[in-house]
């Protein structure tokens, strides 16, 4: 990976508590690597979960039927801006992607 995109993948990782801040794996990053495809889906789900709470438990905002303006006021809301946002946004995309998880039209 080139330098910009390490230090994304990093932070990533922070986020979602896989790592420590020291970048050391922890427990729960083990278990991602070690799970089958499936397992992987769920833990993932979770911990997105977990790093998320003002996506998951922000009613009336519902993650499934978010537009792309209700999604980029929810993480403003946590006092993301600029290119940050869309980065941001797009990290939470494609991890929820992967995780399974249904979205809207975002």
């Amino acid at each position: 990976f080139s330098g910009s995109s390490q230090n994304e993948l990093i932070a990533g990782l922070k986020f979602l508590k896989m790592i420590d801040d020291k970048s050391a794996p922890l427990p729960v990053y083990e278990k991602y690597v070690r799970a089958t495809k499936d397992e992987r889906k769920t833990l993932l789900a979770q911990l997105l979960r977990d790093a998320y709470p003002f996506v998951f438990n922000a009613p009336p905002f519902n993650i499934e039927r978010a537009t792309t303006h209700t999604t980029a006021e929810v993480f403003r809301g946590q006092g993301i801006n600029g290119s940050t946002l869309s980065r941001a946004i797009a990290f939470f995309l494609a991890a929820a992607k992967e995780a399974g998880i249904k979205v809207g039209t975002t």
